[in-house]
């Protein structure tokens, strides 16, 4: 019976993670041939959305219980300062990087935006759906299922961190940007299993938070 349901977990990531990565491949494909910006900033929190929504929809199917996806109840505030703490530490060492790297900060910074329209969409969106919805998939439901089936919080760690990292590359990273995305990963997954009270949810403000500060120093340095 126990081998029955670790085979059926298995499963379950597998197909969870096909379709996590075949939407990341599918998605520049798609945008290419979309010359609208209007419609491109539609389609993307669809596909966040779709993204947030494959764990669920195959467990649905499966009929398996998707679990907490590392959300806590109560100790609400201590949650969202827990979130706030960890960007401020990312947000440190990020400053460091981009001035270390000087001409080159273009590697950790995104394209410049002066439109305060597409600012304000981004700001939203990063919070919302990149942030949030990210964490939900990677902290949440990968790291959640890896620590199931390999009894160790280390190696799920790891192991969603390095797909996290991975999962970046057909968005635009090149090598060492996606070394430094499982980097954050890596931060992210121990701070949620060594901190206390450290949820998804302060995971999603801190990751959320990351991405508007660097679009923020974006359009102060590039």
């Amino acid at each position: 019976m126990r081998d029955r349901m670790k085979t059926k977990s298995k499963i379950e990531v597998s197909v969870v993670m096909f379709f996590t990565f075949a939407i990341v491949i599918v998605a520049p494909m798609v945008f290419k041939h979309i010359g609208n910006d209007i419609l491109k900033m539609s389609i993307k929190p669809l596909l966040y959305i779709l993204l947030v929504g494959t764990p669920f929809i195959v467990c649905k199917i499966m009929k398996s219980s998707i679990g907490t996806l590392g959300f806590r109840k109560g100790e609400l505030l201590k949650q969202l300062l827990i979130g706030v703490e960890i960007f401020m530490v990312l947000a440190f060492f990020l400053t460091i990087a981009v001035f270390i790297l000087g001409n080159n900060k273009g590697m950790l910074l995104s394209t410049k935006e002066n439109r305060i329209g597409i600012i304000v969409y981004y700001i939203i969106f990063d919070m919302l759906f990149v942030g949030m919805g990210e964490e939900m998939l990677f902290r949440g439901y990968f790291m959640e299922r890896f620590h199931t089936m390999t009894n160790s919080g280390t190696w799920a760690v790891a192991i969603s961190a390095l797909m996290f990292g991975i999962w970046h590359f057909p968005n635009g990273q090149d090598f060492l940007q996606v070394i430094l995305t499982a980097l954050i990963g890596v931060i992210l997954g121990l701070a949620k299993l060594k901190i206390k009270n450290c949820s998804t949810l302060s995971l999603g403000i801190a990751h959320g938070l990351h991405d508007v500060y660097i679009l923020i120093l974006s359009c102060i340095l590039l």
